[in-house]
Formats: C-alpha cells, sequence, structure tokens
C-alpha cells in the first residue's frame, strides 16, 4: 500500500514494543540495546556466531535488517529464531511485520494470531495486525485493532492517525476528522521526529478539509 510507504518505516523505527532481552548483559548489551540499524547487525551477527541458538539474537538482528528493509535477511533470521524458540511472540509479531512490507497479508495476520493468543497486552502486535487487515483493504477489522491498540497505549498518535485514515477510506469523515484533531492534539509541542512531520502536516490538511 504506498499510502503507508513513508508511515510504516517510521512506526519500525519507533516501536513501544521492546526487543527481546537476553538473560545476561555485557557484550550482548549492543545487540538488544543499539539503535543504530548497522550496529544492531554487527552486534548481534558477533552473538550469533559465538552462540547461534540464541533466538533472541536472531529476533534482535531481524530488527535491525527490518529497518534496512532487508526483508529476506530479516525473514530468514525470524524463521530460525522461531524454530529455536516457538514460544517467542515477538519472533512471530515482527515476522508478521516484514510481511505486512512485502505485501503477504495473509501470512501477517496467521502470525500476529499466534502472536497474540500469547500475548495481548502489547499494542504493537494489534496495530500490527492492524496494517495487515488494511492491506487486504478489511478496514472494520483494521479499525477493530486499532481500537484496542489505542486502548492499551493511548498517547500513540501513530494508531490514532492510521485509524483516522482507515475511517476516511471508509467514509466514516466525523470519525476521521475527531481522530485528526486527537493527532494534533497529542503531538502538541512535541518535537516529532523528521520523517513524522507529514503526519502533523496531512492531519492539519483533513482537519480544515473535514471541518467544512
Amino acid at each position: 500500500m504506498k499510502m503507508f510507504a513513508g508511515l510504516l518505516g517510521a512506526v519500525g523505527a519507533l516501536l513501544t514494543v521492546a526487543a527481546f532481552q537476553p538473560a545476561s548483559a555485557g557484550p550482548r548489551e549492543d545487540c538488544y540495546q543499539a539503535e543504530d540499524s548497522l550496529e544492531i547487525v554487527k552486534a548481534c551477527t558477533a552473538v550469533i556466531d559465538a552462540d547461534p541458538k540464541a533466538a533472541w539474537a536472531l529476533d534482535n538482528r531481524a530488527r535491525g535488517y527490518d529497518r534496512l528493509r532487508k526483508y529476506q535477511q530479516a525473514m530468514a533470521d525470524l524463521d530460525r529464531a522461531i524454530r529455536l524458540d516457538p514460544k517467542m511472540a515477538i519472533a512471530y509479531a515482527r515476522r508478521g511485520s516484514v510481511q505486512v512490507d512485502l505485501e503477504q497479508y495473509d501470512k501477517a495476520i496467521a502470525d500476529l494470531d499466534i502472536a497474540l493468543r500469547m500475548e495481548t497486552k502489547e499494542p504493537w502486535f494489534w496495530s500490527t495486525r492492524a496494517r495487515a487487515y488494511m492491506g487486504k483493504n478489511e478496514l472494520a477489522k483494521a479499525i477493530t485493532d486499532w481500537d484496542t491498540a489505542i486502548k492499551l497505549d493511548p498517547k500513540g498518535y501513530i494508531n490514532v492517525y492510521n485509524r483516522a485514515i482507515a475511517y476516511n477510506r471508509l467514509g466514516d469523515t466525523q470519525k476521521a476528522l475527531t481522530d485528526y484533531q486527537a493527532v494534533l492534539r497529542l503531538i502538541g509541542q512535541k518535537k516529532v521526529p523528521q520523517d513524522h512531520l507529514d503526519i502533523v502536516e496531512t492531519s492539519k490538511k483533513w482537519v480544515e478539509r473535514l471541518s467544512k
């Protein structure tokens, strides 16, 4: 979905969900805590070379690959992580997110269903499945999932913005207007990332247009 291309990249960079944390710290901390995508891949590769069964490191390296848009490498790592630890909810959810980027929406929903059976309190899981439903143009299901994500994270303006887009496409302009207004209230005077500035400007334009 081209209309989501820039937004989804931003979402991936600002996930509130924590990457799976290793049992111990030390030299493995960079794999878990680094924010630079190349550093994530480098650090996690070192961990995996030392311990090929470190499922958490495979999941984290996939996070780096995903940000670099190296989707096939990310998928390979997530497949391995899930084989090693079939109960790692975050790995299913992250694989679902990559599948959304690859427009493999049914596969994404299947993985998110598994993740949500394991963990229902993580808003990113719900919003990621909403993206998959949006890709299938199943707007009512997408909105329902964004409703849950927003209840879990009321200050998450990206989810509110995405729901506004869904309402707009559904033709419910009043609810779309309410959400666009909420986005602007939530952002307020905050300094948003450069790649989120379009969220502010688009919300302002829609508020003006739908208020007429």
